[in-house]
């Protein structure tokens, strides 16, 4: 519709799953990241001073991508 009345337009993807080929990394892949981190960290000094075991889930499309990222990366991201 913007298209046919000459109205430039340009579409940028965002996905927290940084899984758009051509792209290095997505709107919201960081900011997922950084989120899950912040809440992994947070459960992770509850859970020890009440000596209790947790288990999180973080949303993602398939393995890896942003529950490995927030895992492995995010300890590094923090500091």
């Amino acid at each position: 519709m913007l298209f046919t009345e000459r109205i430039p337009v340009i579409g940028i993807p965002k996905t927290i799953d940084n899984d758009l080929g051509g792209t290095v990394i997505t709107f919201g892949f960081d900011t997922a990241v950084g989120i899950a981190t912040e809440a992994i960290d947070r459960l992770h000094s509850t859970a020890k001073s009440h000596e209790r075991v947790m288990v999180v889930e973080v949303m993602g499309d398939g393995p890896g991508g942003l529950p490995l990222t927030a895992e492995f990366l995010g300890p590094l991201m923090l500091s």
